[in-house]
């Protein structure tokens, strides 16, 4: 698995928890790579260029691969998607889920602990630039799919005379 994902860092790291998850054998998971390796072989020199930003072929088609071998649930595909508008420097846990009315951090969680979402010790999350690439292609996030999260910031950006202490946060995103 680790020389069919060519060693990148990532990608094995998303193949162990894929696997310590039980979501897939660790044969099934070997051969499905290989048939995605087969299709794009001898790419690592290839560039792609998608929406801007570009990226080795084959580390992205790997990761795109393991990506689609998770079954995220529909509340966490919609959490996903709204990760997509978060500043690389990531957001508090408790205050993104706030924005988007999750009674909850459980599905932020499973979401953490699958490694798509990256957190720090003071509880930050944020996405590794190509999950949310991958995200960005796979959710098209919207105005109407994101709502919740921008009626939420609506909200606090109409609360006038009221200090937000995460104001600079609250802006980049």
């Amino acid at each position: 698995i680790i020389e069919t994902v060519h060693s990148h860092t990532f990608a094995v790291e998303l193949a162990a928890k894929l696997l310590e998850n039980g979501i897939s054998t660790p044969d099934q998971l070997l051969t499905r790579l290989q048939a995605e390796k087969a299709s794009f072989h001898n790419e690592d020199k290839i560039k792609i260029i998608k929406d801007g930003q570009s990226s080795k072929a084959t580390y992205y088609n790997h990761i795109h691969t393991l990506f689609s071998l998770y079954t995220l649930s529909l509340k966490q595909q919609d959490i996903m998607c709204n990760l997509c508008f978060l500043p690389s420097t990531g957001i508090s846990a408790r205050i993104f889920a706030k924005w988007l009315e999750l009674p909850t951090l459980n599905e932020i969680n499973d979401l953490i602990e699958t490694g798509f979402v990256q957190t720090t010790t003071r509880r930050t999350l944020s996405l590794h630039p190509m999950i949310q690439e991958i995200t960005l292609s796979e959710t098209k996030p919207s105005v109407s799919s994101c709502h919740t999260l921008l009626d939420s910031l609506q909200h606090i950006c109409l609360m006038h005379g009221m200090e937000v202490d995460y104001y600079k946060k609250l802006f980049q995103t």
